[in-house]
């Protein structure tokens, strides 16, 4: 069996999958670590369950989700291989790789380029390390499906001596939910012939994090998070887009450091700084559709910059055939979906209404008529975690 455990600021994922035919076994999810208001969902055998705990920690959670294994009368020697999400690796890895300590080492250096990630992402591999010594732990990097970026795409408008001696150039993230659900769209019989005919897609994974990808005929040619995780987007805690000149202009004014500007674009702004009261898209639509003016304001931000970047990589591509929706927000919500498809009219692109509000399982939202499709596809990362492990373990 394989272990995927894919771990965010807040929260684990977990999958127990079947080694063969990658059938899920378990999954779980750990949300609110740090908080009292902590839980764990799990399903086994489609039974859910809900365990509430003080999960203060990353190896409370993970001890917490081997116990529940075990509880399932599942063996932990079963488990193959532990695969672990891991946000950036610099240039040093292009594909999964068996973590040793190299890989270790090559991980922490890269915390400074993601700060909320990496270091979450290293310490549940340390964890799991001591909790399952005898198991393979693997990485998996989430910039590899960008490197298909050509130079003039990641190469920044500095100095090139800082791209040598710093590898400061755009990377490309969320890698491995823009890899599973351009896979999943181009499965469809009508998609598949046309990607031979340079099928031009942009996917937008928009959750608590966000990016979006544009794709010609299966190749990455550009992504909106560049360097690190922070750029493009407004997310929930992050900022996105701001004038460089910003940062220094704090750093004088409030007598800031670097560390202290950087926590605040990371973990004080976006959505988070715009509501005050709560950084969680759903209480902001709650109030939206309660005629609030400050979250009308926000709701209409936060659609103008997927807009934005929508628009400018239709450019890139020389036109658009398809746009697929992914993750939470874009998933769930039939009104981010809806103001971002009326804006997008001028490309031609007809919302059929009653498919949208039907529900965010997998399918096409678009009228008949539409010259652009779009589609919502749930993204799997665990399971495109798993592939990944596979062709490892059994090359």
């Amino acid at each position: 069996m394989f272990l995927v455990i894919n771990s965010g600021s807040s929260s684990i994922k977990f999958k127990l999958f079947e080694e063969k035919n990658l059938k899920k076994v378990l999954s779980w999810i750990v949300e609110k670590i740090w908080s009292k208001d902590s839980f764990l969902d799990w399903e086994f055998k489609d039974i859910q369950w809900e365990t509430k705990d003080n999960f203060y920690d990353y190896k409370t959670a993970l001890e917490e989700i081997l116990e529940t294994i075990k509880s399932c009368g599942i063996k932990l020697n079963e488990i193959k291989a532990v695969w672990h999400r891991v946000v950036h690796w610099w240039e040093k890895f292009q594909d999964s790789i068996i973590i040793n300590d190299k890989v270790i080492k090559a991980i922490k250096d890269c915390e400074e380029l993601a700060p909320i990630h990496n270091k979450i992402n290293l310490e549940c591999i340390l964890i799991c390390k001591n909790l399952l010594p005898e198991t393979k732990q693997i990485a998996v990097f989430d910039t590899a499906f960008s490197q298909t970026m050509e130079e003039e795409n990641y190469i920044y408008a500095i100095p090139y001596k800082y791209y040598k001696k710093y590898k400061i150039r755009k990377y490309g993230f969320h890698g491995i939910s823009h890899e599973f659900v351009y896979n999943k769209l181009i499965q469809n019989t009508e998609f598949k012939m046309q990607k031979k005919k340079d099928l031009k897609v942009i996917t937008c994974h928009v959750g608590n994090g966000a990016s979006i990808s544009a794709i010609k005929n299966g190749k990455v040619i550009q992504n909106s998070m560049w360097m690190t995780p922070l750029e493009w987007l407004i997310m929930w805690t992050r900022s996105g887009d701001i004038d460089p000149a910003i940062i220094p202009f704090l750093m004088k004014k409030e007598k800031m450091s670097a560390e202290q500007v950087e926590n605040i674009l990371n973990k004080e702004s976006g959505l988070k700084w715009l509501r005050e009261k709560s950084s969680d898209l759903r209480d902001i639509i709650v109030a939206y559709k309660k005629w609030d003016k400050k979250a009308s304001m926000i709701i209409k931000m936060y659609v103008n910059r997927i807009i934005k970047y929508i628009w400018a990589y239709t450019a890139l591509l020389w036109w658009l055939d398809v746009i697929v929706m992914t993750a939470w927000v874009l998933e769930r919500s039939d009104l981010i979906r809806k103001l971002v498809c009326e804006k997008l009219d001028w490309l031609g692109i007809k919302l059929d209404n009653k498919k949208n509000i039907e529900g965010w399982k997998e399918g096409e939202i678009s009228s008949k008529d539409s010259k652009v499709k779009v589609r919502v596809i749930p993204t799997n990362e665990e399971l495109m975690i798993a592939k990944e492990v596979k062709k490892i373990i059994w090359n």
